[in-house]
């Protein structure tokens, strides 16, 4: 890596890079970085890794990296770029994209530590033998009501930043059951794949109708929102590639450059005011930084900024430790929670926080990059955790769900915490989970007599 490293630097000079030679460096090692944990990891499991959580999660590192190191070179900020409130030094710009270097070099020590060479196997379709149709029937019409409420109780939304307070007028107790049936509806999103995935051949048809009908309600119903429509995506490719056809490589980045230039879109039609013909006359370009990607880099940026200065406002120490505490606490507990300090301590005037602190950011406030190293090592151990987690249950129906929600969802650890899962697994998969065994046990006991009677001799 250090001799790629050298021969890229000095072959900028006669193409004009020298000057962006401290952003290329960083980019060269966090790729040469992943592409030996990719050979490790090959030579481990000896099979296809779009599967694995630890391969999906340090692809998200690199390119949080990757694409804000490329719009620095290419100086090709975009005015509405947070970036550009703060007119960084290129120094200080190169230091931080070190840090997200050290962050992955952390990660795939844990996760290659505690890994272990098992590898995840390709699931068996279930041909309906356990009363899956009762199952899918039930979550469609949960879904259909969830959303029929949320709907219902929602105030009128005419801008994205609208749709983060649509409830803000609805008393405590209606506002606590617009977020259970909101969090349901997420949960029987996921697990309502698995059961169709479970199925594909019964399914195939229905899957594709099912998945663009909620990216298309979840995308318009939220304004332009595309994180859950994200999720819902990448976990279909999980369950197509456990449970249909392996997906290679190549065909992940067939699929992920159109789906790039998709979001892309969305975010200039949003900001376009979702004016069709000012967004197909802006410029929609992958070297511009999109928001996603400078929004991650921005707090990590901004917040090791103030650290170096001396400038960081005081906290309370429970927020170092939000990710637990929200796990007993309601939605609207937010006194520990960092995007609401950030926001409080910034961005008074802002309705909501208009950023998220991830781990990179929230090192920032206590330790630095030893933090910061300590962060990425446990952040590997967990995700290598619950990738052999998975591998002794992965036959179980639970078992798929749970990983395929922690897969999918995983990016939002880079946003949010290390421990960001217990949250969402606890108050949004568990409770769909203990419904659908509900269901089963009932079905299986009004059909246990009839799958008995035309059981095959």
């Amino acid at each position: 890596m250090a001799v790629l490293t050298i021969g890229l630097s000095l072959l900028g000079s006669p193409l004009g890079l020298d000057k962006n030679s401290g952003y290329i460096q960083p980019v060269v090692v966090i790729l040469g970085l992943f592409a030996i944990f990719v050979v490790e990891l090959k030579r481990r499991l000896k099979l296809h890794l779009f599967g694995e959580i630890g391969f999906i999660y340090a692809s998200f590192i690199v390119a949080y990296t990757v694409i804000p190191a490329f719009s620095f070179i290419a100086d090709n900020l975009s005015s509405y770029d947070p970036l550009t409130w703060l007119n960084p030094a290129s120094s200080a710009l190169e230091a931080h994209l070190w840090r997200h270097v050290l962050y992955l070099l952390g990660f795939v020590l844990g996760y290659l530590l505690c890994r272990g060479g098992t590898p995840i196997s390709k699931l068996v379709n279930s041909h309906l033998q356990n009363n899956d149709f009762a199952v899918v029937v039930f979550l469609a019409g949960a879904c259909t009501i969830c959303l029929y409420v949320v709907a219902g109780m929602s105030a009128s939304v005419d801008t994205y930043w609208d749709h983060y307070t649509r409830y803000d007028h609805l008393s405590w107790p209606i506002r606590k059951l617009v977020s259970l049936c909101i969090r349901l509806k997420l949960g029987i999103y996921s697990v309502l794949l698995v059961f169709l995935f479970r199925n594909y051949v019964r399914y195939k048809i229905t899957i594709p109708l099912v998945v663009c009908a909620i990216c298309l309600h979840d995308l318009i119903y939220s304004r332009g929102a595309r994180i859950d429509t994200f999720i819902i995506l990448l976990q279909v490719a999980l369950l197509y590639h456990i449970s249909v056809r392996p997906l290679k490589l190549r065909s992940i980045a067939m699929l992920a450059i159109p789906a790039m230039f998709l979001f892309s879109f969305v975010e200039a039609f949003r900001v376009q005011g979702f004016n069709l013909d000012q967004t197909l006359d802006a410029d929609i370009s992958l070297v511009k930084l999109p928001s996603e990607f400078g929004a991650v880099f921005y707090a990590g940026y901004h917040l090791y900024d103030e650290r170096a200065y001396g400038t960081l406002p005081t906290f309370e120490w429970p927020m170092l430790f939000n990710e637990f505490i929200s796990v007993f606490t309601f939605g609207d507990f937010v006194r520990w929670n960092p995007m609401v300090w950030y926001a409080q301590n910034y961005f008074p005037d802002s309705t909501v926080p208009p950023f998220t602190l991830g781990p990179i950011a929230e090192s920032a406030l206590c330790g630095g990059e030893v933090n910061l190293a300590i962060r990425a090592i446990i952040n590997g151990i967990f995700f290598a955790y619950i990738a052999r987690w998975f591998i002794r249950h992965q036959y179980r129906w639970w078992g798929v769900c749970v990983y395929a929600y922690c897969y999918a969802t995983c990016v939002l650890t880079l946003k949010y915490a290390v421990f960001f899962h217990l949250t969402p697994l606890i108050k949004t998969i568990v409770p769909v989970l203990s419904l659908v065994l509900v269901v089963k046990c009932i079905g299986r006991k009004n059909l246990g007599p009839y799958v008995e009677q035309h059981r095959p001799s």
